[in-house]
């Protein structure tokens, strides 16, 4: 999951530098990077590390006509799903193999919709938009270009550190 983001990146970067208008790219991160998923853990750290990927390079590439962001499809059908449904839950626990099987009897998230927010990202509606981590079925990524200069200073769809303080608690 990170290994071949980082090298297709590494690969296309001097080809995205030529591009004639804004180039984009959409890396795919999802569910596994913003919560913790017991036993997935190789899924889940590989999945956190396309999101930071994805902020460390819009951070080095502020101020160049490049728009990087992580697409959360939701929940979709996938060969892992089927995987961890074959597994059962001794391999991938209790909680793991019921949301696959929850996920696998309802249909799973649409995909039309993680396609949709791909073809907005790349799309020239999300200019200035970069850096974020957006989740196809749940954020409100067809108007947030109405807030793309306020998204542009702020930690808003990205994976922060909050402290207590921020919760406003003293401990």
């Amino acid at each position: 999951n990170l290994d071949g983001t980082f090298h297709v990146l590494r690969a296309f970067a001097p080809l995205l530098a030529l591009a004639s208008r804004r180039a984009k790219i959409v890396c795919f991160s999802g569910g596994g990077a913003t919560k913790p998923r017991a036993r997935l853990s190789a899924y889940g750290v590989a999945k956190t590390a396309v999101v930071r990927l994805v902020e460390t390079i819009a951070e080095e590439e502020r101020g160049r006509p490049l728009d990087i962001n992580a697409v959360a499809p939701g929940a979709i059908n996938t060969r892992l799903t089927d995987e961890v449904l074959a597994l059962g839950p001794e391999v991938v626990g209790a909680a793991e193999f019921a949301a696959a099987q929850k996920q696998k009897a309802s249909g799973g998230a649409p995909l039309e919709k993680a396609l949709g927010l791909v073809e907005w990202l790349i799309s020239p509606a999300s200019d200035g938009i970069s850096g974020r981590l957006i989740a196809a079925p749940w954020d409100p990524w067809p108007t947030l270009d109405r807030h793309a200069a306020e998204l542009a200073d702020s930690d808003i769809y990205t994976l922060r550190r909050i402290t207590p303080e921020e919760r406003g608690k003293k401990w």
